[in-house]
């Protein structure tokens, strides 16, 4: 995995034919010094119980690097790859499960398949599970979207 710093890749591992740290992590503080960020490869590393005062102040290590575009925008390995496919990923807040859209969406879809006729026959299983998910009305997503939206301004309020 690869960060940029002032348009040049920036390699977050060693390489694999390094002779003391074959293809491990670099660390924080080799890797503000080889961005010729000496002055903040001295900070520590984390704030106590990693929570910092101030979360656009350079007080540790971590804050500094989070803060920066150009680690805070590198794709992870999981968007890499679906990128790859033409996959976009949204990735949602932490939350209970059961708030979810695509969990009720997909309850929805069960309570759909189960009103359908029983077969052991797996042609008919597949075109009932994809029938199912096709009949799940607009206005019940959407309805469980706005009312994830709304759960989650309750939460962040808390």
């Amino acid at each position: 995995m690869t960060g940029t710093f002032n348009s040049v890749p920036q390699d977050l591992y060693f390489p694999t034919d390094h002779p003391a740290y074959p293809g491990k992590f670099k660390g924080m503080k080799t890797i503000l010094e080889e961005c010729r960020l000496h002055q903040f490869a001295n900070l520590h590393t984390e704030c106590p119980s990693f929570k910092c005062a101030d979360v656009s102040a350079n007080c540790c290590c971590q804050q500094f690097l989070f803060n920066q575009p150009y680690f805070s925008l590198v794709k992870s390995l999981l968007e890499e790859t679906c990128s790859g496919y033409g996959i976009e990923i949204l990735f949602l807040l932490k939350f209970h499960c059961e708030l979810n859209p695509i969990d009720m969406c997909w309850g929805c879809a069960k309570w759909l398949y189960r009103l359908k006729p029983e077969s052991s026959k797996e042609e008919d299983l597949d075109r009932n599970t994809l029938e199912s998910l096709e009949e799940v009305p607009l206005v019940f997503i959407q309805r469980y979207a706005i009312y994830f939206v709304i759960s989650q301004a309750h939460i962040d309020l808390a």
